[in-house]
């Protein structure tokens, strides 16, 4: 909705934002200015569908597997099999503080 990145790979889903990313408060603009939200946050889908319990600190491999898999179909240009693509804006996509927890996805 306003440029917030996820990836969801089986159970685990890795926000690349503050906030809910989406329509339900607080919404990007608002969740950007609170310091006190964490920039990124991962959830288990399966036993929290709800998303209420941010996973991490307990996961960071976990969250940094999502974060490389992101990284390469970002790369790629695409999802879905076939030539790579060129994607406007990358490599100046994400904020400073997930840039710190994944540099990866700085595109260097």
């Amino acid at each position: 909705i306003a440029g917030s990145f996820a990836i969801r790979q089986g159970k685990w889903k890795l926000n690349l934002c503050p906030g809910s990313g989406g329509w339900s408060a607080p919404r990007p603009n608002v969740a950007l200015k609170n310091k006190s939200l964490p920039p990124v946050q991962l959830y288990d889908l399966e036993n929290d569908p709800s998303e209420t319990k941010n996973l991490i600190t307990e996961n960071p491999g976990q969250a940094a597997r999502l974060a490389d898999q992101l990284r390469e179909l970002i790369a790629n240009g695409r999802s879905t099999q076939g030539p790579v693509q060129a994607n406007e804006g990358w490599p100046n996509t994400f904020p400073k503080p997930v840039l710190e927890k994944f540099p990866q996805l700085s595109g260097k």
